[in-house]
């Protein structure tokens, strides 16, 4: 009899495991790290499925963080599931994510994980409040293949609630893989921008049926070394910082034609002509306080990157 049991369980066990598409037992993503300043050494996290579980009788697996290279352990969450609908589990319950049956024209009102932040391929962003329920309107979906196999890659956009007050900040979905996740930080919200530039981006996706290589050219474990210049020879120098009204920035050399801030989220918040001088004085007393980019484009197509806070 236990022996029957044994193998029922097994059965059971097998035929989850199969259904489970998102984060798969042995699934492992790859994405480059963010920096902010050239000069900066190119790193990469690694977000692997390490174990599987039952959990109030739901199949279930388990996803660990590394960063540094793979390296360091940093956080964990474990998902599930059940006929395209995609659950995180988080105090004690099983929360909606993402749901694979919607279509265009609908409304997703999805939750997320209080650490997805830090799954993110940029620099982090907001905290998450564990109990906020989130809305996406599904605009359009495509097709994709990877290996043979096709996957669907919805693209969202914000609702945001007649009785949103501004208090809290609102989770941006934007474009989701199915499989694979969001391509900008597994669960959404991050900006992206192409290596060489902040912040940091997926490389690549494998699973037991499927291997992708966002970056074509890069192997999946790149990374460079620190190759800081002296501070004398840093091409922008920002002050004072933290800052509250008025932003100085030194451009030591370069001959740059604009400047822009941007939030962690890559949205441009202001930019500035500044062809012809090499020391720029901005008013930021109107933007909210937070970490913000400064970035600078000039002569040859350099690009400047330098981070600074306003109280």
């Amino acid at each position: 009899m236990k022996k029957l049991l044994l193998l029922t369980l097994m059965l059971i066990l097998s035929n989850a495991a199969a259904s489970q598409e998102f984060a798969p037992l042995g699934a492992k993503w790859h994405f480059s790290n963010c920096y902010y300043m050239i000069g900066e050494p190119l790193t990469y996290s690694v977000i692997e499925v390490v174990a599987d579980t039952i959990i109030d009788e739901k199949y279930s697996t388990v996803i660990h963080l590394y960063k540094d290279n793979g390296a360091e352990f940093v956080t964990d969450l474990i998902v599930h599931e059940d006929q395209g609908r995609i659950y995180f589990y988080e105090f004690g319950e099983f929360k909606l994510f993402f749901d694979y049956n919607i279509k265009v024209g609908d409304t997703l009102a999805f939750q997320v994980p209080v650490n997805a932040p830090a799954f993110q391929s940029n620099c982090g962003s907001e905290g998450v409040e564990y109990e906020r329920v989130y809305y996406a309107l599904v605009d359009s979906i495509a097709i994709l293949e990877a290996d043979g196999v096709e996957l669907s890659e919805f693209h969202t956009s914000k609702i945001i609630p007649e009785d949103y007050d501004g208090s809290y900040h609102f989770w941006l979905l934007e474009v989701f893989r199915q499989r694979i996740g969001s391509p900008t930080g597994l669960f959404g919200q991050s900006a992206v921008e192409d290596l060489g530039g902040f912040p940091g981006f997926y490389r690549c996706y494998e699973d037991d049926e499927i291997s992708i290589n966002f970056s074509a050219t890069l192997p999946c474990d790149y990374t460079t070394v620190n190759v800081f210049e002296p501070e004398e020879k840093l091409a922008i120098s920002v002050y004072p910082n933290p800052v509250k009204d008025f932003i100085r920035i030194e451009l030591k050399g370069d001959h740059c034609s604009w400047i822009e801030i941007m939030d962690l989220n890559g949205k441009t918040i202001k930019t500035k002509s500044i062809k012809g001088f090499y020391e720029v004085e901005l008013d930021i007393s109107g933007i909210p306080s937070g970490t913000y980019i400064l970035k600078t484009r000039c002569e040859g197509n350099r690009k400047h990157h330098s981070k600074f806070i306003k109280l």
